[in-house]
């Protein structure tokens, strides 16, 4: 289920609320945030499908940007980030690295560039994992 739109002129209900958990996030961590491109809020249900979602790259590596995650709730169904960065080529999970897996811990978050694979796994132990997804600008 998600809430918002993968075309960054579309506003998600749900930005000022995105961008004000953003501003504090780049407040605490000495970063200043130049602009919020894209919004999205998507909730995953539980299945017994183990299999991760389509590694991809936000905004299809149209422009230059940050990935901010911020985790409603904690659950099972890890955030997955791979050392390849997008390259015009279509790529599966199997082709890609994993380089590092982030578990959801509600009132968390993870930064990262933009230009990297990533995905994210569905719960099987919880009945829902609930994400806020920012495409942001920074200075860093």
């Amino acid at each position: 289920m998600v809430a918002g739109s993968n075309d960054p002129e579309d506003e998600d209900i749900l930005r000022p609320l995105a961008q004000s958990l953003m501003e504090r996030f780049a407040d605490k961590h000495g970063l200043e945030l130049k602009e919020v491109i894209r919004t999205r809020t998507n909730v995953s249900f539980r299945t017994l499908d183990p299999r991760p979602t389509q590694p991809h790259v936000d905004l299809r590596n149209s422009r230059k940007h940050f990935v901010f995650l911020y985790y409603i709730n904690s659950c099972d169904g890890d955030t997955i980030l791979f050392d390849q960065k997008a390259d015009g080529e279509f790529h599966t999970q199997e082709d890609l690295i994993e380089l590092q897996r982030f578990k959801p811990v509600g009132g968390g978050a993870l930064l990262f560039n933009g230009d990297y694979f990533h995905t994210w796994e569905h719960p099987t132990n919880f009945d829902y994992r609930a994400t806020i997804n920012l495409n942001v600008d920074i200075n860093y």
